[in-house]
């Protein structure tokens, strides 16, 4: 089943982390729904599989859960929760400067109709176990993430 997590607008205070009234939001649990409160703009973010061991690849959806089309880029960057903060875990991977678009009520990814572009992190084979999130931010308005776990084989 894929993951699907946050879809936030900038000013909202859902989702990992501090909120602006100072409160710690507990980590994010796979499999755990947290959509934005504007239903213009609301999206989910689909991770698979929920679990990877180290050196293996996630697959990247976006959905479109609102009234109106909204674009998000096709880099990525992934974090790892440690001792109750997100800190940066893969070095980027380069990806095309371009932003994507999604219809109201549509699904995306991570093979895209208009070229060989794929939405998809090979992940390092040197990762500790953890929880992990991928974060889709496109600037000035509209951030998506979605959390998954790392396990090594003899977990």
């Amino acid at each position: 089943m894929p993951l699907s997590v946050l879809a936030r607008r900038r000013s909202a205070s859902l989702g990992c982390g501090d909120d602006s009234a100072g409160n710690e939001d507990a980590v994010p649990v796979p499999g755990e729904t947290t959509v934005g409160a504007s239903a213009d703009l609301a999206g989910t973010l689909h991770v698979t599989p929920t679990t990877v061991e180290p050196g293996e690849a996630i697959r990247i959806e976006v959905e479109n859960r609102g009234d109106k089309t909204f674009s998000y880029p096709l880099h990525n960057r992934v974090e790892r929760y440690v001792n109750g903060d997100w800190e940066a875990a893969v070095d980027p991977q380069p990806a095309p400067d371009i932003l994507l678009s999604v219809r109201p009520g549509a699904r995306q990814g991570p093979k895209y109709p208009d070229g060989p572009l794929a939405d998809r992190v090979e992940l390092p084979s040197d990762l500790e176990s953890g929880t992990y999130r991928v974060v889709k931010d496109d600037g000035p308005g509209f951030t998506l993430e979605a959390t998954f776990e790392i396990r090594s084989p003899s977990e």
